[in-house]
């Protein structure tokens, strides 16, 4: 099944949380994403 592309950046932390869990995967997962986005960003 293909899914269509979702722009994470721009996303909040509970949005990534919740994208990533309607996914299948844990909730931890979008904090881990959105530390990663946004601290290498710089």
């Amino acid at each position: 099944m293909n899914r269509p592309k979702t722009n994470l950046l721009g996303l909040s932390l509970k949005e990534l949380e919740d994208y990533l869990q309607n996914l299948g995967d844990k909730r931890f997962h979008g904090r881990q994403l959105f530390s990663w986005i946004y601290k290498r960003r710089k």
